[in-house]
Formats: C-alpha cells, sequence, structure tokens
C-alpha cells in the first residue's frame, strides 16, 4: 500500500510538472514571437558605389533597441499611390497646378504605382479606385485640374468675394481633414511600397508654431494645431506612407549666377600669363556649367526656409517624403522615389497598438533617410480619428459583428461569430469611447479587454457604470488588435 501511495504522488507531481512546463513552454514562445518589418529607405548610389553592400552592412534601431537586418534589396515592387487633394486646405490655385504636373506625370505614376485619386471638399469622395491605366489616370487629374482652373478664375474676377480656403486654418478644421485623410489610408490594406500625393497649402504659423515645427518638440504651448500636424506625421509614418506634398506655384527659373569675383576681374585687367610682361597673374578660367539641379528654382530653396511652409515640412519630414513646390520638379521626385531600396529586419513587438520610433542606420552610426515610426497594430490615434468622424455624423466602414446595448446600469458590447484568418499572435480588445463634453471638446478614453480567442464562438464584455444621466450620446469604437478588425457604433440613449 505504502508504495502504490508512492508511485500515486509521483504521478500527481509528474503531472503538475508537465503542467508547468507547458504553462511556462507556452508564455516562453509568447515572449520570443518574432515578426518581420519592411522599412523603405532612401540611398545614395554614388556613395553605395565605392562599398561592399548588404544587410551586414545596416542596422535598424527600433524603440533605443538595435535590431540585426536580414534582407535588403533595391525596390522593384510596385507602389501603392494616394492622390489626395484636399480642397479645404489648398486654394484653387494649388490644385490646379498639382492636378496639372501629376497628369502630365501619369505615365510614370501608372508605371511606378497603382494609384487612387481622393478628393476631400471637404467631405471623401473617390475619383477614381486604384489603377494603373494611364489614360484614365490622367483623364481624372486632368478634369480636376480643369474645374479648379475655373474655380481660380472665377475668384480672379471677383476680387471682393473670399475664398473658402483661409491662410489661418483654425485647430478645428485642420483637424477634421487630418482624421479624413488618416481614416481613409488606415483602412488601405494593400502589401508593398505605399506614398501619399497631397495637394494642399501651407498657412501662416505662430512662433511658438514655427518653432515646434523645425525643431519637431512637442510642446503644448504649440496649441492644437500644431498637436494635429505632429500626430498625422507620425501616424503616416507608421503605416508607411512617404508623404510627397505639393503646394505648387507657377514661376519661371532664377536667375542664373555666374559669380565674377574681384579675383577674377584683376586678372582681366592685367595682361596674359606667360608673357613678355613677365605677368605672373593667372588667367580667367571660365567656370564650368553647373550640372542641373532642383536647386535652380527659387521655389526650392524658399520650400526649405519659409515659415508657412513648415507645417507641410513637419507632416512629411518623419515618413521619409518629400515637398514639391513646383511641377519643373516632379519628375526628379519620381525618379528618387523609384531610386529607393527595402530592408526587412525582425522583431518581438507586441501587438499592443503602440507608436514606436524607429531609425536606419550605416554599422558606423550615419542615420539613412527612412519613415521614423511603427506600429504594431492600429495605434490610438487612428481610433480616436474615427470617433471624432463619427460623432460628427460621419458614417465609417466596419468590419466586425458588434452590438451595443445596456445591461443594469452598464454597457454590454457584443461581437457576433464571424469567420476570419486565425492570427500568428492574440492581441488585446481595445475599446473606445468618445463623447462631446459641456464646452464641446470630445472626450475619449481607452481601455483594453481580452482578447477575442474564437471568432466563431463571438466576443462579449459589459463596461460598468458608463451610462450615467450626465453621459450624452456616446460613440464607441470595439478593436481586435490581432486582426485589425473593428466597427464604432453611436449609442443613443
Amino acid at each position: 500500500m505504502p508504495r502504490k501511495r508512492a508511485l500515486f504522488f509521483l504521478a500527481i507531481v509528474a503531472c503538475l510538472a508537465t503542467s508547468v512546463a507547458a504553462q511556462r513552454r507556452e508564455a516562453f514562445e509568447d515572449e520570443l514571437f518574432v515578426r518581420e518589418v519592411e522599412l523603405v529607405f532612401e540611398l545614395d548610389l554614388t556613395f553605395l558605389r565605392s562599398l561592399t553592400f548588404g544587410p551586414e552592412s545596416l542596422v535598424v534601431v527600433e524603440d533605443g533597441q538595435y535590431r540585426s537586418v536580414t534582407k535588403v534589396d533595391s525596390l522593384e515592387e510596385t507602389w501603392n499611390a494616394v492622390v489626395w487633394v484636399d480642397k479645404a486646405l489648398a486654394e484653387p490655385e494649388t490644385v490646379f497646378l498639382g492636378a496639372l504636373a501629376l497628369a502630365q506625370q501619369a505615365s510614370e505614376l501608372a508605371r511606378m504605382a497603382s494609384v487612387e485619386v481622393v478628393v476631400a471638399s471637404p467631405g471623401v469622395r473617390i475619383e477614381t479606385a486604384s489603377t494603373r491605366e494611364p489614360r484614365r489616370l490622367e483623364q481624372v487629374l486632368a478634369d480636376l485640374a480643369g474645374k479648379a482652373r475655373v474655380e481660380r478664375d472665377r475668384a480672379a474676377a471677383r476680387p471682393g468675394e473670399r475664398s473658402g480656403v483661409s491662410s489661418r486654418p483654425d485647430a478645428t478644421t485642420l483637424r477634421r481633414q487630418l482624421d479624413r485623410l488618416l481614416v481613409h489610408l488606415a483602412g488601405r490594406r494593400d502589401p508593398g511600397p505605399r506614398v501619399l500625393f497631397l495637394i494642399a497649402d501651407g498657412f501662416v504659423v505662430t512662433p511658438r508654431e514655427s518653432k515646434a515645427f523645425e525643431t519637431g518638440s512637442a510642446a503644448p504651448e504649440a496649441g492644437e494645431r500644431a498637436a494635429a500636424i505632429q500626430g498625422a506625421a507620425r501616424l503616416l509614418a507608421a503605416y508607411g506612407w512617404v508623404t510627397v506634398v505639393l503646394p505648387l506655384r507657377k514661376e519661371v527659373v532664377g536667375e542664373e549666377h555666374h559669380g565674377h569675383s574681384e579675383v577674377n576681374v584683376f586678372r582681366g585687367n592685367h595682361g596674359t600669363w606667360g608673357g613678355n610682361t613677365g605677368n605672373s597673374v593667372p588667367p580667367i578660367i571660365p567656370p564650368k556649367a553647373p550640372k542641373d539641379s532642383t536647386l535652380r528654382w527659387d521655389s526650392v530653396l524658399r520650400a526649405l526656409t519659409e515659415p508657412n511652409l513648415s507645417p507641410l515640412r513637419a507632416l512629411m519630414e518623419p515618413t521619409a517624403g518629400m515637398l514639391v513646390p513646383n511641377g519643373e520638379v516632379l519628375p526628379a521626385t519620381l525618379e528618387k522615389l523609384g531610386g529607393r531600396w527595402h530592408l526587412y529586419y525582425q522583431t518581438q513587438m507586441p501587438v499592443d497598438g503602440k507608436v514606436r520610433s524607429v531609425e536606419v542606420r550605416w554599422r558606423d552610426g550615419t542615420p539613412l533617410r527612412a519613415r521614423r515610426w511603427l506600429r504594431s497594430s492600429t495605434p490610438e490615434g487612428i481610433a480616436e480619428a474615427r470617433l471624432r468622424r463619427l460623432l460628427e455624423g460621419e458614417r465609417l466602414p466596419e468590419s466586425l459583428p458588434l452590438r451595443a446595448e445596456p445591461s443594469g446600469g452598464g454597457l454590454k458590447l457584443t461581437v457576433a461569430p464571424f469567420s476570419a484568418p486565425e492570427p500568428v499572435i492574440l492581441g488585446p480588445v481595445r475599446i473606445s469611447l468618445a463623447y462631446a463634453g459641456p464646452d464641446g471638446t470630445i472626450r475619449i478614453r481607452h481601455e483594453t479587454a481580452p482578447g477575442i480567442e474564437a471568432p466563431d464562438k463571438g466576443w462579449s464584455h459589459t463596461l460598468p457604470s458608463v451610462l450615467s444621466s450626465e453621459v450624452p450620446p456616446l460613440a464607441v469604437l470595439v478593436e481586435d488588435l490581432a486582426r485589425e478588425r473593428w466597427r464604432a457604433v453611436l449609442y443613443l440613449k
């Protein structure tokens, strides 16, 4: 009997040990979950020819942690491009010149990318779905340019009438238009590199805004407009949208400078080199013709320093984008885009929706131009943009069968059974609530709940004490961070 009890005790210990080992193994496997991330970066090919180049030449710094590059290659894949014409933030002249310049490059655009054209005036309207047909693309862009030209000429004939576009847009207008842009782009799930062609104007900035835009500091005293621009820039970069901004203006080539210095004048006034006079002054050496450069355009130089363009510089720089101030430099811009490279590296980011900093460097520490932010799932900034759009009455897409109903003073959220591919790793569900306060300010809070383990069995969660008599209608957003499926509903009491 004692022997049987001992064997029984050993069997129990073995089972417990196996269970603990399995739990530890599961936790260990979760901890070591690895995903592969692609980064597009700019590379100077002239410099490249002077060295041996490969994955070992580069390093990625992700949120302060060094990551090894597993693969690097020239970018041969088709870009996913969106042309976004924001008529609430761009004068008709800017829309006319920007759309016309892109129409003239329609063949090159269609060769390198699948292009979607969207107009925000101020609501979102898709002019053409993604296409690689040059004639279709040229027609759509030319039509937009023609309509903008009519608006421009009509405004010029009536100088007393104010344009609908302000040189000092308020924070609400700016935030609303950026929200629409971000919600649309976050819904694009196409694989491969991404580029955004944004037709918009800069605006008059305050000294504090200018400092924030030029330094990248997120100082609260810079105000809501600076926060909106900087937040949008982080999210564009996190989703991999290389942003090319087109605040176009018409101009002529700047005056050519010959550089007649005092030394050359002296040489010209004193004899010839090696003559009988014994003059030791060397002859005038005519300067070589400068190489063709975009810097010969005054607008390109102004784009680097003009304060009113600082919001656009702040919007595109974290994405490794470019600012195109006139149509003549657009071909060179497209050529530079086509010459970009991409790399892959492995990371252990959890699926939490946080935005993390990233940097591409040479092994010696020299930085390369690439986007500065990345994400593991949908960031909170996108959730907040969706909620603001819902509260303003806009219709949003949806990918979760969500129902919200009162339950004992709280709010019960139910996701009906649905089918979806199993994610590589499970993640939590994020629940976001938004409502307008007494002063009209949108108030938003986020919390997480256990993830959806089995989509075919559905999911439910109850939020206690959120339906007090003081709470106005709620915008409720539920996001499955692992599968990036979501739905926002407006709950009316």
